[in-house]
C-alpha cells in the first residue's frame, strides 16, 4: 500500500507563501525557479531528487544525506514554529520533529552541522535554523559538510558573522581557520558549508551536485514515487559500493517507512528479493517493522512498512546500530 501525503492541501492553505509547498499538481509539475542550485523552492514542490540537486558532490568514499519537507512534517505532527525565545518550547518542538517523541507521526534528521548544537544555538549563531525552515537538505562526508535550508520569508544572517567577501560570511575572521563554517544567504534560502569553494559554487549555480550520482538518484526516484516527507540516504564507497535510503511517510492510517536499496541493475534487484524478504522476517527486524511489501523497481529494491507501535524513529536506530538488513 502506498502512503500518500494527505496533509498536502492543509499545508498549502496554511503556508501559501511558504518556501516549500506540498500542493503541486502531478499534471503541471514544478516550474523552474531562479536562484542558486535551482533557486527558491517557493514555486516548486518538495522532492528528494530536487534536494540532491542543491547539494555539492562531496566525498569519494561515501556520503550521508538528509532531506526534509520540514513544513509538511510540522503539519503532520500538528505543530507550529514555537516562540524561539522559549527554550522549553523549542526543545519540545525539536524532540517531536526528530521523532524522539513517541507521539511523532513524521520525523526528520537534522543536517550534520546541526547535530553538535543545542536546538537554538544554530539560530543564534547563524541567524537561521532548520527549526523554522520549510525545507532542508544536508550532506556529510568527512571532513566536508554542507547544509541548505529554505524559508517562507527572506533570511537575515546573524550580526556576529564575519564578512569574508564574495557574498560569504564566516563564524571566524580568518577564512583559513580549520574551525570556520561559511554561510551565505540568497533571498529566502541559506547555506552553510565547511568548504568555501562549495559555497561559492552554490552561489554561482556551478559545480557538480549529488543529482549527478546515479545510485543516489535511483534511490530518490523510489522515495519520490511514495511522496516521502523526509529521507536519510547513505552511500558507502570503497571496492564494493552500496547505497540505501530511509524515507518517512504519513497517511490516514498513520506513519509509514520506506527502505530502498540500490542493487545496481534490475537483474541484481530481482535476484536479491528472496534474501531481503528473509532478512526482514527475522524477529530482530519484524519486532520494529510491520512489512507490507518488498519488491524490485528497476535497479532498486523497495521495502514498504509501518513502524510497530507507531515509533517512527525505530528504523533509524536499526540503521545506526547496524541491525537493519543490508547494514550488518
Amino acid at each position: 500500500m502506498r502512503r500518500r501525503r494527505t496533509y498536502a492541501l492543509t499545508l498549502a492553505a496554511a503556508v501559501a507563501v511558504a518556501t516549500t509547498t506540498a500542493g503541486c499538481s502531478d499534471d503541471e509539475g514544478p516550474s523552474k525557479p531562479d536562484g542558486p542550485r535551482g533557486g527558491s523552492s517557493a514555486s516548486s514542490a518538495f522532492s528528494v531528487a530536487s534536494a540532491l540537486g542543491r547539494l555539492p558532490a562531496i566525498g569519494d568514499d561515501g556520503v550521508m544525506v538528509t532531506v526534509a519537507d520540514v513544513a509538511a512534517i510540522r503539519a503532520a505532527n500538528d505543530l507550529e514554529i514555537p516562540d524561539l525565545s522559549d527554550l522549553d518550547a523549542v526543545g519540545d518542538y525539536g524532540i517531536e520533529m526528530t521523532g524522539a517523541d513517541d507521539d511523532a507521526r513524521a520525523m526528520l534528521v537534522p543536517g550534520n552541522l546541526s547535530h553538535g548544537l543545542h536546538w537554538k544555538d544554530e539560530l543564534d549563531r547563524f541567524g537561521f535554523s532548520w527549526l523554522e525552515a520549510d525545507a532542508l537538505a544536508s550532506v556529510y562526508a568527512a571532513p566536508g559538510e554542507f547544509t541548505w535550508t529554505a524559508y517562507a520569508d527572506p533570511v537575515e544572517p546573524a550580526d556576529g558573522l564575519e564578512d569574508v567577501g564574495d557574498g560569504m560570511l564566516s563564524t571566524v575572521s580568518d577564512p583559513d581557520d580549520d574551525n570556520a563554517v561559511f554561510a551565505a544567504v540568497e533571498g529566502s534560502q541559506a547555506a552553510l558549508s565547511r568548504d568555501r569553494d562549495d559555497l561559492a559554487d552554490w552561489l554561482a549555480d556551478e559545480g557538480p551536485t549529488l543529482a549527478d550520482d546515479e545510485s543516489l538518484t535511483s534511490l530518490a526516484a523510489a522515495l519520490d514515487e511514495e511522496e516521502v516527507l523526509s529521507a536519510y540516504l547513505v552511500h558507502i564507497g570503497g571496492d564494493d559500493p552500496s547505497a540505501l535510503a530511509l524515507g518517512w511517510t504519513v497517511d490516514a492510517d498513520g506513519p509509514g517507512v520506506l527502505v530502498v536499496y540500490d542493487a545496481g541493475d534490475s537483474d541484481a534487484a530481482a535476484a536479491g528479493l528472496a534474501s531481503l524478504r528473509e532478512s526482514y522476517a527475522a524477529p530482530e527486524v519484524s519486532e520494529h517493522l510491520d512489512v507490507e511489501q518488498i519488491e524490485a523497481r528497476g535497479r532498486v529494491m523497495v521495502v514498504t512498512a509501518s513502524p510497530t507501535e507507531g515509533l517512527v524513529r525505530g528504523v533509524l536506530e536499526l540503521l545506526r546500530t547496524f541491525e537493519l538488513p543490508g547494514m550488518r
